[in-house]
Formats: structure tokens, C-alpha cells, sequence
């Protein structure tokens, strides 16, 4: 899975730390589905002998 935080910089993150970018990559709803398809492709790889 991709990493959750995007790593895009709109500033020098000398001169403004806090826009150095730090943004969610998806709304919560989204990675919640992101997040139940891994787990249910987890399981049939377990389940595969």
C-alpha cells in the first residue's frame, strides 16, 4: 500500500516548517475502503494452500 501522507512541498521548509506538506493522500472514507480491501486480500492469500 501507498504511503498515507502525500510529500508535496509548496514552501522552503527552512523559511515556513509548517507548509513543508504534510497533507492526508485520500479523505477517511476512502482509505477506509483502501484499508478493508488489504485486509481482504490478506486473507485469501492466507487461505490459498
Amino acid at each position: 500500500m501507498r504511503k498515507a501522507y502525500k510529500q508535496n512541498r509548496r514552501s522552503c521548509a527552512l523559511c515556513k516548517p509548517h507548509k513543508a506538506g504534510w497533507a492526508k493522500r485520500w479523505k477517511p472514507k476512502e482509505a477506509e475502503h483502501r484499508r478493508s480491501m488489504l485486509d481482504d486480500c490478506r486473507l485469501v492469500i492466507d487461505r490459498t494452500p
